[in-house]
């Protein structure tokens, strides 16, 4: 899953960024913690999170900006007119962010019981060791505001929200908020794919969710088209997460509907090869097709290949080598 979400352009999810070859953890938990040790120690060591915040203090000299109000409250009227009840804003270290991190790490810390995990917590804390130690919660996650220049830290902000918000789990209370791991797999298996695709073979000039329309009406377009993966004048590749199996004989487990979009895409685009694409499955009984679709607005059939390919894998190490070999057997564009 995690391999996956690392090659995903558009889905974009909080865990993405993690190093999958370093992973070796059969507990979930432990491999959440680990992600987000792993992540924030080399973060925060790196590049320290400082802030301006605005402080109110009396001062014998003036520093930012006179609050007049509480100058002639506290002091004129009290005889210390010497000194000034200023405003202003110090960078400090010690700031809400720092706070947020520390919290959580102290959390996961109490629950981790693996030493790694432990290892990567505790050099956290000494980095924030001069951080206050302060209870903190979701909501305090919005009220952090970080410019561009923090764009790491920002996923470890979004990291801390995500433990924050789903610390307590009750089975008893239906009405509790509890941690629940749900992905889209029909974008990600699409978004998988192009960014796969387009990583390993960058010369092919890979477009995804390419927009066109279908037609005109009136000197305006209508019907608009958006093909999953094209590759311009040479391929149109339509990702479909569902099972296919061979009830229908030679259909192949392919929808009608799926053959006549893809024969309109085809028309569209001048392109006469077209991949629908579905992963492997051991409940699949489909096995691969090719359907020639004669047409006289090009100057070839149609031909529409149904394929399916495996994005399973036994060791995370060959994931790249593995993958690009099944990718090369889908279609001889890619040998």
């Amino acid at each position: 899953m995690l391999y996956w979400l690392s090659y995903c352009r558009k889905v974009k999810f909080p865990f993405s960024f993690a190093d999958v070859s370093k992973l070796q953890f059969d507990d979930f938990l432990e491999l959440l913690i680990y992600i987000f040790a792993n992540f924030t120690e080399d973060v925060i060591s790196n590049q320290s999170f400082q802030t301006y915040q605005t402080v109110g203090e009396e001062t014998p000299f003036l520093k930012g900006r006179i609050s007049f109000e509480e100058y002639t409250k506290n002091n004129l009227t009290t005889g210390k007119w010497q000194n000034f009840f200023c405003n202003h804003e110090p960078l400090v270290y010690d700031n809400l962010f720092n706070r947020i991190v520390k919290y959580v790490t102290k959390r996961l810390l109490a629950v981790s019981g693996n030493y790694l995990n432990q290892e990567r917590l505790n050099e956290i804390l000494f980095i924030l060791n001069d951080v206050s130690d302060i209870p903190c919660s979701a909501n305090d996650c919005d009220k952090v505001k970080l410019n561009p220049l923090f764009a790491e830290h920002k996923h470890i902000l979004d990291l801390c929200r995500l433990y924050l918000s789903n610390q307590v789990i009750d089975l008893e209370d239906e009405d509790s908020n509890n941690f629940c791991f749900l992905l889209p797999m029909e974008y990600i298996f699409e978004d998988f794919i192009f960014g796969f695709v387009s990583d390993t073979w960058p010369t092919l000039h890979i477009r995804s969710q390419s927009t066109d329309y279908l037609a005109l009406s009136n000197g305006s377009c209508v019907f608009q088209i958006r093909n999953d993966i094209y590759i311009p004048e040479k391929l149109i590749i339509d990702t479909k997460y569902k099972i296919r199996s061979n009830n229908d004989g030679l259909k192949a487990g392919v929808a009608q509907s799926d053959l006549y979009q893809m024969i309109s895409y085809a028309l569209r685009r001048n392109c006469n090869k077209v991949l629908l694409l579905y992963p492997a499955s051991v409940n699949s009984s489909a096995t691969d097709a090719s359907f020639y679709v004669p047409s006289a607005l090009l100057p070839e059939s149609i031909e529409i290949e149904a394929r399916s390919v495996n994005i399973i894998f036994n060791s995370l190490q060959d994931a790249d080598m593995t993958m690009k070999s099944r990718i090369k057997a889908l279609c001889s564009l890619f040998q």
